[in-house]
């Protein structure tokens, strides 16, 4: 895996690379690693995407996944992944960032709207203060949450890295 992801945590690292085989042995190739993985991954298979993730009994809400999807050219299969949480925690961080701030810059206007006509403000400013805060806080919740699933990143990177390095069987 890159060093700079070892030092530095990265929100979704990437895995892009070029292989000499059509999309059917792509595909069949990762499909035969997943199945033989120490059943700790499944995968949900679509026409030239397959997104693959830990087993339910393995997941934990900060479990990663990684999407990878698939173009064929001339040359052989260009394979990109982007390993990264669910689709739902994504939602949920981005529906919770949008609330904060949305409450941080509407407590600081109605502030300063009220205290230019010579009114109490106190209230505003603590709903702003905790907007500010939580804003904060769910940064660094996402970066203990990249903190607790670095070893599953490390797996998943280093599983489509040999994954694509193997020969299939015959």
């Amino acid at each position: 895996m890159h060093k700079q992801y070892l030092l530095f945590m990265k929100l979704r690292p990437k895995y892009i690379k070029h292989i000499k085989k059509d999309l059917d042995q792509t595909k069949d190739l990762l499909i035969c690693k997943i199945e033989n993985s120490n059943k700790q991954l499944q995968c949900e298979i679509y026409d030239s995407y397959i997104l693959v993730k830990y087993k339910r009994e393995l997941h934990k809400i900060w479990s990663p996944q990684i999407n990878i999807t698939f173009k064929e050219d001339k040359e052989g299969t260009r394979i990109r992944g982007s390993i990264g949480p669910s689709g739902e925690i994504w939602l949920a961080f981005i529906f919770f960032y949008f609330f904060f701030a949305l409450l941080f810059f509407g407590a600081t206007s109605f502030a300063i709207m009220q205290t230019n006509l010579g009114h109490s403000a106190s209230t505003a400013i603590y709903i702003a203060i905790f907007g500010l805060i939580s804003v904060i806080g769910m940064y660094l919740i996402s970066y203990i949450g990249q903190y607790k699933s670095k070893k599953q990143i490390e797996f998943l990177y280093s599983w489509i890295e040999s994954s694509l390095e193997a020969k299939p069987k015959q």
